[in-house]
């Protein structure tokens, strides 16, 4: 069993100290028992790496064994294309697909960038109503609705009145579950009123993605999981996957793709390699770029950008080692994708807890970012 490389050679680096190989050899496959990760044996499969210190990645393990991190299921990390640690805890193991929640969304945005470099979506810029044409009489209540654009959804600036985050996502006072609970959800999200001018706030709603799933759909006249089939998932191999439909026609957008986690990296390495896989330009550069531009404050650690989020000046300070390029894809329950430029890495994990979906966070700054010596 050999380190998974996603990387071609001579595929450009970020490094202070000297190039990385792919080294022929496993360094090390154990079965442990992880202790607070609701027992079961854990898999552990490690690759050497002049980068990477051994003894924080042990420390590391054993704060996981620990229960430190609490329901943790996987941790990859991928550094210049070779699989460094691949870690499955709790019995969970390398062929299980794991339910994405939010990191759907990061998927989606991909998609829509395909879209428009095929001419089935015009721009980031036109009108969602141009798409849903039989939904403009919700727009006559308030005319600026008028001025929502395909970017608006993508970056979470719509300005509609929402709030999915104060309660629990299971709470009937969330709005989530009256958007669930509609019987036209996309009349339902288009029907909301409007509490921000579009484009001057970012307010984090799910539906919206759902709305950019209809409009894939209706542009392409495949759902997001059809042409994901084609335009993404097969140039990257990944040929193992679910994705949950709305409707007959349409995928769930905000959060039905269910995916092996090695399978889940290899979006944070494609955009790591500024869309190229393997030699082939799968996503415009272009798009990388603008979907991790920041197109909005969330909170005061984090920016956000097309369906990516992207850690804030303050964040890089107080946690990141003043590290301010880092850019994640995050999910419900402790679901991550974190994209590490500077280090010519990215940093995967799954799991569930559902109190505290941050909880696996910490990780980062704990013990992984100082593993890495660049």
């Amino acid at each position: 069993m050999k380190a998974t490389v996603f990387q071609a050679e001579g595929s450009r680096q970020h490094r202070r100290s000297p190039a990385a190989r792919p080294l022929a050899g496993l360094l090390v496959v154990a079965l442990i028992l992880a202790a607070g990760c609701h027992g079961g044996g854990s898999t552990i499969q490690r690759e050497p790496h002049p980068d990477l210190y051994a003894e924080a990645v042990d420390a590391f393990l054993a704060a996981v064994g620990d229960g430190r991190y609490g329901d943790l299921h996987s941790t990859l990390i991928i550094m210049d294309g070779v699989t460094v640690l691949e870690a499955y805890f709790g019995g969970h193991r390398a062929d299980e697909r794991a339910p994405l929640y939010s990191v759907t969304k990061s998927f989606l945005s991909a998609l829509i960038g395909l879209a428009i470099e095929d001419g089935a979506i015009s721009t980031v810029d036109a009108s969602i109503f141009i798409s849903f044409p039989e939904y403009q009489g919700l727009a006559l209540e308030d005319p600026r609705k008028l001025k929502i654009t395909i970017g608006h959804l993508l970056a979470m600036t719509a300005g509609f009145e929402w709030d999915e985050l104060s309660t629990p996502y299971d709470d009937r006072r969330n709005d989530y579950q009256k958007y669930l609970g509609s019987d036209d959800r996309i009349a339902f999200t288009l029907g909301l009123p409007l509490r921000h001018e579009p484009g001057r706030r970012v307010t984090y709603s799910s539906p919206l993605s759902q709305v950019l799933s209809s409009i894939l759909t209706r542009a392409t006249g495949m759902s997001a999981a059809e042409y994901a089939k084609t335009r993404l998932f097969s140039p990257l191999g990944i040929d193992d996957w679910r994705w949950s439909a709305h409707d007959r026609q349409t995928s769930v957008g905000e959060a039905g793709l269910y995916l092996r986690p090695l399978d889940m990296a290899k979006l944070g390495q494609l955009y790591l390699q500024r869309g190229v896989w393997q030699g082939e330009q799968i996503v415009p550069a272009s798009w990388v770029d603008a979907s991790i531009t920041p197109r909005g404050t969330a909170n005061r650690w984090n920016d956000y950008g097309y369906n990516w989020w992207l850690y804030s000046e303050v964040a890089a300070q107080h946690h990141l080692e003043g590290h301010d390029d880092i850019y994640y894809a995050v999910g419900r329950g402790g679901q991550f994708v974190w994209v590490l430029p500077y280090a010519n890495t990215v940093i995967a994990c799954t799991g569930w807890n559902e109190s505290n979906g941050r909880w696996p966070e910490s990780m980062l700054w704990d013990f992984l970012l100082p593993a890495i010596d660049r």
